[in-house]
Formats: structure tokens, C-alpha cells, sequence
């Protein structure tokens, strides 16, 4: 019924837990695919292991080619009729494709999605679909399917792993992805399999554990291309170009754009027309809350502008970021801080979560117009620059 694919590369100190939450999995008809990477910490020899102890796993060794290239290797091999994913440092509760594949048969769907937890250190946090659990044809889908309509919300999340999908679905999908993508492989795989499938299934099982490791937390910001996010946007719009206008897919793209330039970009955001925070005086002392991704990457294009001073960062999960570039501090430490700044970014995408940000910080005693977020001209806006590239 089901083939499980793991890619694995360089993950061996997070890979028996993965792959014995695999094993435990209460549903029996299921096939366990090891994809190594071109591994060189010790991940072979726990594969092989692991080959020994269980005949439902299959270990496929192969040179690096990077993520989509191992994907399409686990697909080759493949025999079940849906195929599930999870990462080799992630981790699954034991009943998790248990459930998803009972929803797939009363459902009769071509896709499952599900939600997932955000393990970040000890903190665990559940993440949902913006679209409400049901099974819907894709019809229904695909005008909210990656933006729902709320910045910056997916309709559908964008991961492969918290899916199961058809097998000839998948298949034809993933098989015309580049070798060579090395940002958006997940978007590229998901939107087009939710757009050649006739039903989908959204549902609320949250038993998958995205694992955000220390060292993942705090390595610098990846200098990505300009041109690799071009690539990414236009091979969706290649895949979609005979899509009907309805679906409303250039604004899906341009506003999923936006929030991935604000996590991953933020520096190409500079000559907006419409600048993500409006305009800051040179000089200005700023304070930025939170340290995800998007944290790290405003945290960095501040400290390479020179322009101004970030005198403080803080994170509700701050003992997680202890060895981050900057030491981050609990959102109390805007006490000591008191009339030492002069505004405060909140460094979340998400418009819910930042409102629960900016409230906090209202607790603790900030003036409200001392805290920013984006401002509605840059979510409302098409990208527009001020100088070409």
C-alpha cells in the first residue's frame, strides 16, 4: 500500500531515531526506503544495519546528487501505490501513516495532506493547513492552494514529507524536476502533484516532527542566487501556464515570492519600491524579535548595512539560539533595554503570530508605534524595485 522514502545525506546522529519510528508504525502493509546520499559520517553503516534487522527495508547507495536526485532514486525502486516521505533527521509518532492512509481510503484521494509538529529544542508547536480538514476536488483548491489569502498563510503547506501521494502521480511529477534544484525541491514536487490530482484530502493528523536542530538554527544565511529564485518562480508559471485565471496563480506566486525573499532574501528587498518595514532612518538603535529564519536573515542584512544598530534580539525560544551570531535573549530583556532603542521589527511572515507578538510586547511595556511589522503597502503591492538588477 505504502513506500516510505527517506533521503538520507550526513544525518547519522539523527537517523536511528527516524528510521525506528518508521519501524514502529502500526501499519503493517508498508516499505521502508533508504536513500544514501553519498553519506560520509557513518550513515551507510547504519543503513546497512538496519537492511539486516528488518525485511521491509530496502537501502539504496548511491553518489551525492543532492536531494531531488536521491528522491527520484527511492521512486525507481518503489513498489507501493502511495508514497510517503520523512526526512532522516525528522521523526514520526507511531500511528501517523496509520492514519493517513485510513483517511486516503475513505477519502479515495490522490493526495493526503497533513499537519505537523515544529520541534524547536523542548518547545513543540503544532502547524495546520490554512484550509479547513475535508477532501475537496481540486477545483477547489488550487485558487488558495499556496496562498490563502492572509500574509503570508499557505493554503496547502508546501512540504512533501507531512503527504502521501498516488504513486504515478508523484512519479511523473518529481521524474521532470532538475537534478540541479537546490531551493523550492518541495514546492516544485507538491503544487504541481496537488494540481494533476483529481481529489485531495486536508486533513488535521499532526504526528510528524520537523526537527529544527541547533546547528540548523544557527549557521549563516545561505548567499542564494537571485537567478535560482527566478528559476523556481518560472518553472511553476511553465507548469502552470495553461492554468484558467480564476486559479489567480500569478498573485499566489508573487505573494509566496515576497515571503520567501523576507526568510531566505531579505538584502534583494532594499530597492523595493514598498520597503517590508516602510522607511528607517540611518542611525536608528533596532531591536529584532524573533530568530527563525526570518530573524536570521534580517539580523544579517543589518549587520552587513552598517546603517544602523541592532542593540538587541529576542525569542520566546531563546535558549535554543545561545550560539547564534548574536546572543538572542528572552523578549523580557526589552526591560533592561528600556528607552535604549528606537523601534522594534517583528521577524515573523505570519500575520496571526506577529499580532501575538506585538501584543506581548505591549505587555511589557513598549509604546505601540515603537513596534513594526510589515507594512499593508508591501503585502497589498506587486514587487516593484526601485533600480533593475
Amino acid at each position: 500500500m505504502l513506500s516510505v522514502i527517506v533521503p538520507v545525506y550526513n544525518v547519522a546522529q539523527y537517523l536511528e531515531r527516524c528510521v525506528e519510528s518508521i519501524r514502529r508504525q502500526t501499519l503493517a502493509d508498508l516499505e521502508i526506503i533508504l536513500v544514501d546520499d553519498g553519506s560520509t559520517d557513518g550513515c551507510y553503516r547504519i543503513c546497512e544495519d538496519y537492511r539486516q534487522k528488518d525485511s521491509r527495508i530496502v537501502v539504496l547507495h548511491k553518489e551525492n546528487g543532492g536531494l531531488v536526485s536521491a528522491r527520484k532514486a527511492g521512486l525507481c525502486i518503489s513498489r507501493g501505490e502511495f508514497i510517503g516521505w520523512v526526512d532522516g533527521d525528522d521523526w514520526i509518532d507511531e500511528d501517523y501513516f496509520e492514519q493517513m492512509v485510513r483517511m486516503q481510503k475513505e477519502s479515495d484521494a490522490d493526495l493526503v495532506a497533513a499537519g505537523h509538529f515544529h520541534d524547536i529544542g523542548n518547545s513543540k508547536s503544532k502547524v495546520f493547513n490554512y484550509i479547513h480538514s475535508g477532501c475537496y476536488d481540486k477545483e477547489e483548491i488550487l485558487p488558495r492552494l499556496i496562498y490563502s489569502g492572509e500574509f503570508f498563510e499557505y493554503g496547502l503547506q508546501p512540504h512533501l514529507w507531512n503527504k502521501i501521494i498516488r504513486r504515478n502521480i508523484m512519479e511523473a511529477v518529481e521524474m521532470r524536476i532538475e537534478n540541479s534544484i537546490s531551493i523550492g525541491e518541495d514546492v516544485l514536487a507538491v503544487y504541481p502533484c496537488a494540481m494533476e490530482a483529481d481529489k485531495i484530502c486536508v486533513t488535521d493528523i499532526c504526528a510528524y516532527h520537523y526537527v529544527q536542530h541547533a546547528n540548523s538554527m544557527t549557521k549563516t544565511i545561505r548567499k542564494l542566487e537571485q537567478r535560482m529564485l527566478e528559476n523556481l518562480l518560472d518553472s511553476l508559471r511553465y507548469m502552470w501556464k495553461d492554468c484558467k485565471p480564476e486559479y489567480h496563480l500569478d498573485i499566489q506566486l508573487t505573494q509566496y515570492e515576497k515571503n520567501y525573499r523576507l526568510l531566505h532574501q531579505f538584502s534583494t528587498l532594499e530597492r523595493c519600491q514598498f520597503p517590508p518595514y516602510g522607511e528607517i532612518a540611518n542611525g536608528s538603535r533596532l531591536v529584532i524579535y524573533g530568530a527563525g529564519a526570518m530573524g536570521r536573515s534580517l539580523y544579517q542584512y543589518f549587520e552587513n548595512r552598517k546603517t544602523v544598530e541592532v542593540i538587541a534580539w529576542i525569542d520566546l525560544n531563546w535558549k535554543n539560539y545561545t550560539d547564534s551570531e548574536c546572543a538572542v535573549c528572552p523578549p523580557e530583556y526589552i526591560r533592561e533595554c528600556q528607552d535604549t532603542y528606537d523601534l522594534i521589527l517583528i521577524a515573523n511572515t505570519r500575520k496571526k503570530a506577529a499580532i501575538q507578538m506585538k501584543d506581548y510586547m505591549i505587555q511589557l511595556g513598549v509604546e505601540e508605534d515603537k513596534i513594526r511589522w510589515l507594512t499593508p503597502e508591501f503585502i497589498d503591492n506587486p514587487i516593484i524595485w526601485q533600480e533593475s538588477y
